[in-house]
């Protein structure tokens, strides 16, 4: 059973929980109207996020880091629901920044396939278009 004056937090993303973390005494995150601070029995809200870094504390007093995209967060009682798009972890920064680079070419490496083929789509209509045209004249 959680001790009443720690928050549990979960950190997913549509696919699957990243992180759970029952022992969270406190966490800060950007949200659109600036930084926000949340504590265990602090009012209960929801706050659209800013692309940024969560960073929250557990009861041992070791800090932890979430890089997110954007998304949104949910407070009910002990619990703090953050879901986002994408989600790197670490308890540590500089590996943060090495993990979120790395995820970052991912990403461009793939919306650069995806580029790809979408002009290779547009190529095939464009000249199909032409040919049934052509064939009707």
């Amino acid at each position: 059973m959680q001790d009443s004056g720690q928050i549990t937090l979960i950190v997913n993303i549509p696919e699957r929980i990243v992180l759970k973390d029952e022992h969270v005494v406190r966490l800060v995150t950007g949200t659109k109207a600036g930084s926000h601070g949340i504590l265990p029995h602090r009012r209960d809200l929801v706050a659209p996020l800013a692309p940024g870094i969560l960073t929250y504390e557990d009861d041992q007093g070791i800090e932890h880091y979430v890089a997110l995209d954007e998304g949104i967060l949910l407070k009910s009682g002990l619990a703090v629901q953050v879901t986002a798009r994408r989600v790197v972890a670490s308890d540590d920064l500089a590996t943060l920044r090495d993990q979120l680079e790395s995820a970052l070419k991912t990403v461009s490496e793939h919306e650069a396939q995806t580029q790809r083929i979408l002009e290779k789509f547009e190529d095939d209509f464009i000249r199909l278009y032409h040919e049934v045209h052509r064939d009707q004249a």
